[in-house]
């Protein structure tokens, strides 16, 4: 079993939305170079969820994360 594969069932068994976000901006992390359309996908679930979970902060943590997350990919990715 994967570190990601261990943080889904421990995200599933804890339950709940900050559980999960969490879950999902770490996986995205992690996936950003082996798997950039999954860790993009993560990142798209996980704004949604903040968003629909009406708290600010944990919003603009995460639009702050996912912000960072794009820059970065563009900073790595191979010119040309």
């Amino acid at each position: 079993m994967t570190r990601l594969q261990r943080l889904e069932r421990i995200s599933g068994r804890m339950g709940g939305g900050r559980a999960r976000l969490r879950c999902l901006l770490a996986s995205a992390r992690a996936l950003r170079q082996d798997a950039p359309g999954t860790a993009q996908e993560n990142l798209c679930e996980a704004v949604d969820l903040a968003r629909s979970r009406s708290r600010p902060f944990e919003t603009a943590v995460t639009l702050a994360t996912t912000q960072n997350e794009e820059l970065l990919a563009i900073l790595i990715a191979p010119k040309g």
